[in-house]
């Protein structure tokens, strides 16, 4: 496989306010999560059939999209003490994305 077209595209507007929203808001509800996970992935498929177009291909020929989603939250690894032990323990970090790969 190879890449045969390539193309950026901006996030609308308003799009991007609430995506924004969402990364700085320490209390966001789980339903505008949702809805933000499923508006990300329609604009990534959108923008998809767009390159396929761009490149004069079918949606059906190409073998594979890379898409790393939206980061909306990030989580370092960090230090906690543990409550029996008093250890200092390192904490896995994580990172969640939006943008279902379903939908593109």
């Amino acid at each position: 496989s190879k890449m045969i077209a390539y193309k950026e595209y901006e996030v609308p507007a308003v799009l991007k306010a609430r995506l924004q929203a969402a990364m700085n808001q320490s209390e966001i509800t789980s339903l505008e999560i949702c809805k933000l996970h499923e508006e990300v992935a329609h604009l990534f498929a959108t923008s998809a059939l767009n390159v396929c177009e761009i490149a004069g291909i079918g949606p059906e020929q190409v073998t594979c999209i890379g898409s790393h989603g939206q980061t909306i939250a990030h989580c370092p690894v960090r230090k906690q003490r543990d409550v029996e032990s008093g250890d200092e323990l390192n904490v896995t970090g994580s990172t969640l994305q939006i943008g279902h790969p379903s939908s593109i």
